[in-house]
């Protein structure tokens, strides 16, 4: 429990030594007996969870200094990222100890949570049966030390995620055996493939008593997303976010900005809502959480209406990839054609139709087919994004990535303490 204190103790230290919160704090003169309340939640975000009512409390002691150790206050919803209640308030809210509040949320935390930091174990063999003369069945084991093997009328393959690959060893195998590897035989492995693919699972295991101080879901997640962190800076840095100087590094800052933002963001939400749901994974992570926040203001937004939230920066990044990906077509504007009445010819209406025939009330004319072909066309949004966007950009996953570590590393010190 000692342990878990200290590293909240720490965490909020950390975030009050950050030039945000220094500022405003600078902007506030406190009195011995204020107390500052920190925000549980510093982004604009839409989840399907409610902010806890609980937030870290931090008392102004008569030294002319605020405590880093901090204490739990219930209150009602807070807006700004700090509250400031006044030692002379009328109405305070009731503050506990840290300790009891800790203690009292450890009870409470359940198992579940702990998936974050669960195993992955990738062992469960699959096999379909391949509608082939020569071979009977593919087996997919994820242990085994051959890309594609073969054992006298059964496949065995280690993924299925290389097609290509995976065909040019069967070929090389059935040559070797003097077999023939044709067309029906690659037709039919194709669609064993497939099947397999829709069966994909794996065993996600909570940890035990005794986690290890690595592997993991969330660490899996956070190594990924550094590879493709240092693969974007690389490109950033012979791009500097401009396509006129790098087209080929600029596609590449793109696309990974993309996934980054569908992919991580979303793993982001599913963060917040835990810390919605056990507040004390936040008051372990609240330095990085803050951070996080303070990165996405920095971001050169191109719309003064547009606010530093998750949906805004996702759809700027999706608007700037659009554009630049999706533009085969000439046309940046909707196309609006005035059409002669002479178009629709033998125009009927049809309406009261049986109610289990309902779709045939409909507006037929000559050409509607034409129509319905035409209107399948679509545009992407034109959003160029200043080249600043992408360096900033860059300390956006530098803080996602650090936000993720910190739950990663908070979860295994409070997995241990969790009633079994």
């Amino acid at each position: 429990m000692d342990e878990v204190r200290e590293a909240v103790e720490a965490c909020v230290a950390s975030l009050l030594i950050n030039p945000a919160a220094k500022n405003w704090l600078d902007e506030h003169r406190l009195q011995a007996g204020d107390i500052v309340l920190i925000n549980n939640s510093f982004l604009y975000r839409k989840v399907s969870t409610q902010k806890a009512s609980v937030y870290l409390a931090l008392s102004f002691g008569a030294d002319g200094e605020l405590s880093n150790l901090p204490q739990v206050a219930t209150y009602s919803r807070l807006n700004g990222d700090f509250k400031y209640i006044a030692v002379k308030a009328k109405s305070r809210p009731a503050l506990e100890a840290i300790d009891e509040a800790i203690e009292s949320e450890i009870s409470n935390l359940g198992h579940l949570v702990f998936i974050l930091i669960g195993s992955v174990d990738d062992a469960t063999i699959l096999e379909e049966i391949l509608q082939h003369h020569i071979f009977e069945k593919v087996i997919w084991n994820p242990q085994s030390p051959d890309v594609c093997r073969v054992e006298g009328k059964i496949i065995t393959i280690q993924n299925t995620g290389d097609e290509d690959r995976l065909w040019e060893s069967l070929v090389e195998t059935c040559q070797a055996q003097g077999a023939v590897a044709d067309d029906l035989l690659r037709d039919a492995f194709g669609e064993a493939l497939d099947r397999l693919q829709s069966q994909a699972v794996a065993e996600l295991k909570l940890p035990d008593r005794n986690v290890p101080k690595d592997g993991g879901m969330t660490n899996a997640i956070v190594e990924v997303l550094r590879e493709h962190r240092n693969t974007y800076s690389d490109a950033l840095a012979r791009c500097d976010g401009d396509p006129e100087k790098d087209a080929e590094a600029f596609n590449e800052v793109l696309r990974i900005a993309y996934n980054f933002a569908t992919d991580a963001i979303t793993y982001l939400r599913l963060i917040i809502k835990v810390c919605d749901l056990k507040p004390i994974i936040l008051w372990g992570t609240i330095a990085e959480h803050f951070e996080l926040s303070e990165a996405f203001k920095q971001l050169p937004w191109t719309r003064a209406q547009t606010k530093a939230s998750l949906d805004s920066y996702i759809a700027t990044i999706g608007d700037a990839r659009n554009s630049a990906f999706h533009h085969l077509f000439p046309f940046q504007k909707t196309l609006r054609i005035s059409v002669p009445a002479a178009a629709f010819r033998e125009a009927e209406l049809r309406i009261f139709s049986e109610h289990a025939r309902k779709r045939e009330n409909q507006l037929n004319y000559q050409d509607k087919e034409l129509v319905g072909v035409l209107l399948e066309f679509t545009r992407a949004r034109e959003r160029k994004v200043a080249p600043g966007f992408w360096r900033k950009n860059l300390d956006v996953m530098d803080c996602t990535i650090r936000l993720f570590g910190a739950t990663d590393n908070f979860l295994r010190l409070l997995h241990p303490l969790v009633p079994k």
